[in-house]
């Protein structure tokens, strides 16, 4: 093979790949938006504000957060904790149906 040959041929290629370029469309890839992230201090927030009380959230938190038994505690302390930061009033904060 010639020298002048394979700078043709190299030059052909190029040209052929700067058409088929242009034929080309470009697709824009979308990520699919993920749900917002709900934390466990939200979910029992939203759940006090239901109305529920401390062992209705647990039975739905756990399985959803993956919980273990020794973090039983974890709604009581968040129900208090919303109570002290001013987010909800001690009449919110009490299950329905509570005396207190």
């Amino acid at each position: 093979m010639k020298t002048s040959d394979v700078g043709t041929q190299a030059t052909l290629k190029v040209k052929h790949l700067l058409a088929m370029k242009g034929t080309q469309t470009k697709t824009k890839q979308v990520a699919a938006k993920k749900p917002p992230r709900v934390s466990i201090r939200g979910f029992v927030k939203e759940q006090v504000l239901k109305g529920l009380d401390n062992a209705a959230i647990w039975a739905l938190a756990q399985p959803r957060f993956a919980l273990a038994d020794v973090q039983k505690y974890y709604v009581g302390w968040y129900r208090a904790d919303l109570v002290r930061k001013g987010d909800l009033t001690k009449a919110q904060a009490a299950p329905r149906g509570s005396t207190k």
